[in-house]
């Protein structure tokens, strides 16, 4: 039982092992901060808080005696979700979504159990609670009335103090950071740089202003006159915290860029234009000899651009962004994929056509002479206008994997085989009448053309009744398949079965190293009597763990711990840290121990790599 801070009691029960067995529930929660700058301009505000929220779903009977719990008297189950149970966020988020679908963004906020009523006028706010309480109503949601408050100017939402003017710091976050002693310890100061981050968005460069207390954590700790000076001009800034104000609709902003010394970095430019050779040459460049000159004093280089992750999102948006009127047009255009291929005796043409309804027409065509790749590619190109005509499609979009037959069609590329020629008069014929569109895609992208016009070039294509009668040397392939029957079956057709072995990953050896080092460990340990091992599997471990290795020079105890095992038999002994030990002093000095374990991995990494 945990006491609340106004008196009352929670019952916490751990939920750990059903939270490890249960799959996460990936519902986004909002984010807190547009939230929080949705509340500005608005006149009167109301905050709500539902009355332990999550115990206000029932859960699903079969699941109520996954959480049963023990007592000193018997064995209780929630009838209801509790709390500390993983994906209760989720799922309440997801019901409150639900509850208040037509009201949120429009005059009501909602983050899990915290609910904001919000109102433009003064006039309206009435209206928008009544229109909020119908809907708890019809949900039967229950209000906790100690914590809600009604038609006020200005409150805290989300732990930012809100109001028409703007959004204001929490005065208790400032409080906390103003009580602050002096920095003792690398926990303390982590402690400060959290509760700084919290306040990022009210700080002006906080970079700088914290830029002591950072450095502090990558060396041995030291509170110096420069962390103490920086302590007292944050305090001195947060004793008059800025207020974030709105804009107002048609405002001009003005966007300022300040770069700290501090935090300062080669600049790295990605684009796929010559800018560096204009750069480095201005006599080339002409007019962009002043940029020239104002950019030679910084520190930049320029690089090709690759194909990442985040430019090819920025691509997709500005290449495939469009309007309502646009996607109303897109939608009443059918979808068209070909795709062609060929070998030496026989080539292969397919169609896949997509309705307005969204039914598929599959079509394979397999074509009985000798053709290249392009000229399989114009086969199903032509085949597929022919049948979007025959089915009466008026506009559609021709999705096709060949550069070549794109940008010939669209007249980027000259056509001079006299073969290709003739097919590009008849796909001209054919779209003189037609709205067309033809987009050139990746090959991934069309799959499933790819793999039907594979399947109607295959030399051999086999028909089920056909295949007993068929001893075509053809069929002669090399097939990993072990079945009896199936040998059988391929032998009859003069197919050769040929077997493989499976490949496994290779790993870098340290498993096994380890698990040879112990049994030579144990093996010396047990002698003659080896069904023993597991009553010296503990000690051996216990060895093993605490004898530094050469090539690292520490121990497996004090890397996974940050300090050196105390061994048993040093406890019995006489020594000065076992005589001088200190419960408060020991904690402290192994808090202080786990904040550096980091560095002494990075020494022994590099020991490691040298050795």
């Amino acid at each position: 039982m945990v006491k609340k801070p106004k008196g009352k009691w929670r019952m916490c029960v751990d939920f750990t092992d059903l939270n490890k067995a249960c799959p996460k529930d990936s519902y986004p929660l909002p984010r807190i901060n547009a939230l929080v700058d949705s509340t500005t301009r608005h006149q009167l505000l109301s905050f709500m808080d539902a009355f332990s929220g999550y115990n206000q779903i029932k859960m699903k009977e079969a699941d109520q005696e996954k959480m049963s719990f023990v007592t000193s008297e018997r064995l209780f189950c929630y009838k209801v979700m509790p709390f500390r149970l993983k994906n209760v966020g989720a799922t309440y988020q997801r019901l409150m979504n639900k509850m208040f679908t037509h009201q949120i963004g429009r005059n009501v906020q909602v983050y899990v159990g915290d609910m904001l009523v919000k109102s433009l006028r003064e006039n309206d706010h009435l209206n928008d609670l009544q229109e909020t309480f119908d809907t708890l109503r019809l949900y039967n949601m229950k209000l906790n009335l100690s914590k809600c408050v009604f038609g006020v100017t200005a409150g805290k939402f989300l732990g930012f103090m809100v109001s028409q003017r703007g959004i204001k710091i929490n005065p208790e976050k400032i409080r906390a950071i103003m009580k602050l002693e002096p920095q003792r310890t690398v926990k303390d100061v982590q402690s400060l740089n959290g509760k700084i981050a919290a306040l990022n968005r009210f700080v002006s460069k906080a970079t700088d202003k914290c830029l002591p207390f950072f450095h502090i954590l990558r060396k041995t700790f030291e509170w110096a006159d420069k962390c103490q000076q920086a302590f007292k001009d944050l305090k001195k800034y947060l004793a008059s915290p800025p207020l974030l104000s709105p804009s107002k609709p048609g405002e001009e902003l003005y966007l300022y860029l300040a770069i700290s010394r501090a935090t300062a970095h080669t600049i790295i430019v990605l684009t796929d234009q010559p800018l560096k050779r204009a750069i480095s040459k201005p006599k080339a460049a002409r007019q962009m000899a002043l940029w020239v000159i104002e950019l030679s004093e910084f520190d930049i280089y320029y690089r090709p651009r690759t194909a990442i992750k985040g430019q090819a999102v920025a691509d997709f948006i500005a290449e495939y962004t469009q309007t309502e009127d646009k996607g109303a047009d897109a939608l009443k255009q059918w979808n068209i994929h070909t795709d062609g291929s060929s070998n030496k005796q026989v080539g292969g043409a397919s169609v896949v056509i997509q309705t307005l309804d969204g039914d598929k027409i599959q079509c394979m065509i397999r074509l009985d002479f000798p053709t290249t790749n392009n000229e399989a590619e114009y086969e199903a190109l032509v085949a597929g206008l022919d049948l979007a005509k025959v089915a009466s499609a008026e506009g559609m979009v021709v999705h096709c994997n060949s550069q070549v037959i794109t940008s010939q069609i669209s007249g980027v590329y000259e056509c001079k085989s006299e073969r290709m020629k003739k097919y590009l008069e008849e796909v001209k014929n054919r779209i003189g009448s037609l709205k067309v569109t033809f987009v050139q895609i990746p090959r991934e992208e069309n799959k499933c053309a790819n793999r039907l016009a594979k399947a109607a070039s295959a030399e051999f294509m086999m028909v089920p009744d056909q295949i007993r009668d068929t001893k075509s040397a053809r069929l002669r392939q090399q097939i990993a398949v072990h079945n009896n029957a199936f040998k059988d079956f391929c032998s009859e057709l003069g197919i050769r079965n040929h077997y493989l072995s499976p490949a496994h990953p290779q790993a870098n050896g340290q498993v096994k190293a380890t698990n040879r080092s112990l049994l030579k460990i144990i093996k010396t340990r047990l002698e003659g009597a080896k069904g023993n091992w597991p009553d010296e599997l503990p000690s051996v471990l216990w060895a093993y763990r605490t004898i530094a290795k050469t090539p690292t020079g520490e121990t497996p105890f004090r890397l996974a711990y940050g300090s050196k095992a105390v061994i048993p038999a040093e406890v019995g002994l006489t020594s000065y840290r076992v005589e001088n030990y200190n419960k408060d002093k020991n904690e402290e000095a192994l808090r202080l121990q786990l904040d550096l374990v980091d560095k002494i991995r990075a020494t022994a990494e590099q020991r490691l790599a040298r050795y």
